[in-house]
């Protein structure tokens, strides 16, 4: 019965991010990082970004991603920049260390990425993903409801 499958799509699916998110936080460890540090910093690398813009992009509570954010600032891996749409919402922005850091995490997640597909071709990932982007947008629209 196909809501049977959909049910076992959401187990494999879950399944999937704890693995991924197992060795994402061993390839953070590696450089003294955490997986919740390195969700920030990308957070904050790819776009201009506020503490409750990357909660939200996360799924995150503000507060959890407020306190990851302080102590990257406090370990000088990241500041805060005043924000001239909000005074009272500061952008994060990495420092050129937190930069490099960041670097690093993800050269070694590229690595890892490389590996995966030796069991998956990458034609296969991509009708994966143009799947999983299919049902979050329906379910993104259902949530809004």
């Amino acid at each position: 019965m196909a809501v049977d499958k959909v049910a076992l799509l959401v187990a494999d699916i879950f399944e999937s991010a704890g693995l991924f998110r197992r060795q994402g936080e061993a390839i953070a460890a590696s450089l003294g990082q955490t997986q919740a540090r390195r969700g920030v910093m990308s957070a904050a690398t790819d776009k201009v970004r506020t503490v409750p813009q990357i909660a939200r992009r996360q799924g995150m509570a503000r507060q959890s991603i407020q306190r990851t954010a302080n102590e990257l600032v406090k370990d000088g891996l990241a500041e805060f920049h005043e924000n001239p749409d909000h005074r009272g919402s500061p952008i994060l922005v990495l420092t050129p260390e937190g930069a490099e850091i960041h670097r690093k995490i993800m050269q070694k997640a590229r690595e890892y990425h490389q590996h995966s597909l030796d069991v998956v071709s990458e034609e296969e990932i991509e009708q994966i993903c143009d799947g999983l982007q299919r049902i979050n947008i329906r379910l993104r629209l259902a949530l809004n409801q």
